[in-house]
């Protein structure tokens, strides 16, 4: 049997990703791969035809398991209209209304190619519930699909816990009424404090972690293999930053038994 065409598209992802490098990674692997462009243009899909049905795929009550926003607004719809129309990423609000269900998400992109396996890199947020919320992710898989999202490689994953520490004690200090830099600000020093222990969006590591996302994706569509327990496999699923740079920067590769998969393939 043949194995499968991978076929990797874009759907706005932050300039920091690059496909191509991605792409001549894989194909180093022996994996048979083409870079497709844009997931739009590639498959003759207009805005107009697209928009209602992204602004369904948002999720309405995070607390709530498949709360999909069934009658979009036109307000979202239009908003949906111009990320189709722009190439500029999607940012993330804070008020997280313009999360996506992952899995209503990648059931939208699978609608449109043909054969193959298809992998879509995305600055949309996807999440799906788990323990009575929904959580970001980086990855979802439905096959024949995969959706890899550059904002879920910086959000999802979560930051060092001083982090949160220090930014816990700046809005207490905000709260008490102390005169303290502006919140922006605050968060951007911080970032920079920690900025070699955690991956942010303009962050020249963000493609070498998509890496090993691509390949999580990979080897779940075409042998239905899940994640590895080694914290130095690609294929480790990591829930902080520094598991995450750990498994994918500081480590790099595949462990030993996955590498032997790879070459019995």
């Amino acid at each position: 049997m043949d194995e499968p065409r991978l076929f990797l598209y874009t759907d706005r992802p932050h300039p920091a990703l690059e496909p191509d490098v991605i792409v001549r990674y894989l194909k180093g692997l022996g994996l048979n791969v083409e870079l497709k462009g844009d997931f739009f243009e590639a498959n003759g899909i207009a805005p107009g035809d697209a928009a209602a049905a992204l602004a369904r795929c948002r999720v309405k009550d995070l607390q709530r398991e498949g709360s999909l926003n069934t009658d979009p607004g036109e307000e979202e719809i239009g908003e949906e209209t111009l990320f189709l129309k722009s190439h500029a990423p999607i940012r993330l609000k804070k008020d997280r209304s313009n999360l996506y269900d992952g899995l209503a998400l990648c059931r939208f992109y699978r609608s449109f190619p043909g054969r193959g396996l298809h992998l879509i890199f995305t600055s949309r947020m996807p999440a799906t519930y788990e323990g009575r919320r929904y959580h970001g992710r980086v990855v979802v898989m439905d096959f024949p699909a995969a959706l890899i999202s550059t904002t879920g490689i910086v959000e999802a994953p979560a930051r060092p816990r001083e982090f949160y520490i220090k930014l816990a004690a700046y809005h207490r200090a905000r709260q008490a009424g102390l005169m303290l830099p502006e919140e922006d600000d605050f968060t951007e020093a911080l970032k920079e404090e920690f900025k070699e222990r955690f991956i942010d969006y303009d962050d020249p590591r963000l493609t070498e972690a998509a890496k090993g996302y691509a390949l999580q994706a990979i080897f779940y569509l075409r042998w239905g293999e899940a994640f590895c327990p080694d914290p130095g496999c690609r294929l480790y699923n990591a829930h902080t930053q520094e598991e995450m740079i750990h498994a994918q920067i500081e480590s790099g590769g595949l462990c030993e038994r996955h590498r032997r998969f790879l070459e019995r393939a």
